[in-house]
């Protein structure tokens, strides 16, 4: 078996490459299974793991039993702090990748690096079909690794005139435009929220990075669309009353996602042309991104065959 760190991963991974892979992946029979969770106490406070799989589906296979099985193995134990990557919250995790025919594991692959290019790959494809097509003004709020994941991965697919970054914290801004700048895009801070959030036509919330943060409706420009690197079911958190009735909300979980709000489609219906995505050029859309099983099974093997 192979271990595949977080190195090798940015290696191998092309941007386009993942986001076909993806596509291709909702396109398919893949299937997967809710998350499982299991709480840990402690005196001091209370964590938890969890297990997310997915799974070629053999019934369409005519008895051959190819493919890959996959495991995420997460964890968060009792007084866990915040991490300090700014990659994703508490939680650390590993997945483990089997093959589909004997069950042997793999690879035991790096599972924060691997969480950040499947939701980078979630909210690029989701772009191709929720923003506008001349959508070129990106602002990230939050400089978490995620949103940093995600613009390099969005920037490969469409222009990007103007980057700007709001983040309270100037060193992890700082950090951020350095990567901005060294993949050539143009970037900048800045602590205008209100002008910045005026002139977006495309919006990335990590909101892990914002404790607190809400996006008020009124201040969205009109055509807008916002890519949030969240669990779906919690989404109600990140906007205000007015946001949620204007915006059109899709997500990346395929079941058991809560209708508060109403979800319009998921990123499946959307890549099999089942629903619509943007209706109308000044409409507001919102894509929920938790990561799913199937999008870390796309992306272990595609990452597992070139590595």
């Amino acid at each position: 078996m192979r271990i595949i760190t977080t190195g090798e991963i940015d290696s191998v991974v092309d941007a386009r490459d993942i986001v076909e892979e993806l596509r291709h992946s909702y396109r398919g029979r893949t299937r997967e299974s809710g998350k499982r969770i299991t709480l840990v106490g402690s005196p001091g406070g209370s964590g938890w793991i969890e297990n997310t799989s997915a799974w070629a589906d053999y019934f369409s296979q005519e008895g051959k039993q190819r493919g890959f099985l996959g495991n995420r193995v997460s964890c968060s134990p009792p007084c866990n702090g915040p991490t300090t990557d700014g990659r994703a919250d508490n939680a650390s995790s590993v997945y483990i990748l089997f093959s589909g025919n004997s069950g042997a594991p793999l690879a035991l692959i790096d599972g924060l690096a691997l969480d950040c290019w499947r939701r980078a790959a979630a909210a690029a494809l989701a772009s191709g079909y929720l923003a506008r097509e001349d959508a070129r003004h990106l602002l990230l709020l939050g400089a978490s690794m995620q949103n940093l994941y995600c613009t390099l991965t969005l920037s490969a697919l469409r222009r990007l005139d103007q980057v700007l970054v709001f983040e309270p914290e100037k060193g992890r801004a700082d950090t951020t435009l350095r990567r901005l700048h060294a993949a050539g895009l143009r970037a900048s801070a800045t602590r205008d929220l209100e002008g910045a959030l005026a002139g977006a036509d495309i919006v990335q919330l990590a909101p892990h990075r914002l404790s607190g943060f809400h996006l008020i409706g009124d201040q969205l420009a009109s055509g807008c669309h916002v890519n949030v690197l969240f669990d779906p079911v919690n989404i109600r958190q990140c906007f205000d009353a007015h946001a949620l009735n204007e915006c059109r909300f899709f997500s990346d979980y395929m079941s058991g996602t809560s209708r508060e709000p109403e979800f319009a489609a998921n990123l499946q219906e959307l890549c099999q042309g089942q629903l619509a995505g943007r209706r109308y050029y000044q409409q507001r859309t919102v894509f929920a991104c938790g990561g799913t099983a199937l999008q870390d099974l796309c992306l272990a093997q595609y990452i597992f065959l070139r590595s």
